[in-house]
């Protein structure tokens, strides 16, 4: 059930309750109530310091994503959701969607966007011919294993969009976008899936903002599109910055600041340099 802002408005007294669930949302009984607050206390006394950016320079808990400037969002658009994002997207494309799960949004792309060819990208396909969302065809091919690998085997230049939505672990979505960048035509976008820093549903870290950033902060992406999602787990999309993009949006060079960082400059898995602060992703660019 969505959430009603004036039904909220009647349980809490016309907000003034006391009460600790009520007041931050929280839908479950007592007991679930207070099985949540258990780990949010440990939380709050142990991890919560090392995420403030005090420590970023020093000893940070998570990787720190880089800071980004107006110029590199200056023509994004936005929507409310994917669906309307595909929506705006040229059709008769080449897309690749790395990491497909059941197929449901492999089915929108085919709906929306009429591609000439899918290709996608995943460790199994069991759940996609299970669910019966797509299936292999003159336009739609299945590969099966690692997504890097998977990319690398494809020709240089081949796809007009890419879909990154597999692994969300730090150095899995890294080694996607290298291979993703190799594979993507001049002109092209690369999408990702789930930009959010920390997950609520698996309560860990995704490495999705982090490689995102670095990208962007290098001067050579800018973002081209946002899809909000209803809890937050949005999609980003990046096109190339182009000379003429750059000079027109004020960009023409980069502060050092805001370059990717050679290795030889990383003695640490962190590294900050000036006022903006890098992960050990910045060598990715």
């Amino acid at each position: 059930m969505a959430f009603n802002l004036s039904q909220y408005k009647i349980e809490t007294q016309q907000f003034t309750s006391r009460i600790g669930k009520i007041r931050r949302g929280f839908g479950g009984s007592g007991l679930e109530y207070f099985l949540f607050k258990v780990p949010r206390v440990i939380w709050l006394l142990f991890y919560r310091p090392r995420m403030r950016n005090d420590y970023d320079f020093a000893t940070p808990l998570l990787p720190v994503p880089s800071h980004l400037r107006q110029c590199s969002v200056e023509r994004c658009r936005v929507f409310a959701d994917r669906d309307e994002m595909l929506k705006s997207l040229s059709k008769r494309k080449v897309w690749a969607e790395v990491g497909t799960y059941e197929g449901a949004f492999a089915r929108k792309i085919l709906d929306i966007c009429e591609p000439t060819r899918l290709d996608l990208i995943d460790l199994r396909f069991d759940r996609v011919r299970l669910r019966g969302y797509v299936h292999e065809s003159e336009a739609v091919s299945f590969y099966i294993g690692d997504s890097e690998q998977s990319l690398l085997k494809q020709p240089d230049n081949k796809y007009d969009y890419i879909y990154i939505d597999a692994s969300h672990d730090l150095i899995d979505v890294a080694r996607d976008t290298e291979a993703a960048k190799l594979k993507l035509r001049l002109d092209g976008m690369l999408f990702f899936n789930d930009y959010i820093y920390f997950s609520y549903l698996e309560l860990r870290t995704y490495g999705v903002v982090p490689v995102v950033n670095s990208l962007i902060a290098s001067g050579e992406w800018e973002v081209a599109c946002f899809a909000f999602h209803n809890k937050m787990y949005c999609d980003i999309g990046l096109r190339r910055v182009t000379s003429d993009c750059r000079t027109d949006l004020g960009c023409t060079t980069f502060p050092s600041r805001h370059r990717p960082v050679s290795a030889a400059a990383a003695p640490r898995r962190f590294i900050a340099t000036d006022q903006c602060r890098y992960s050990h992703l910045e060598q990715i660019g």
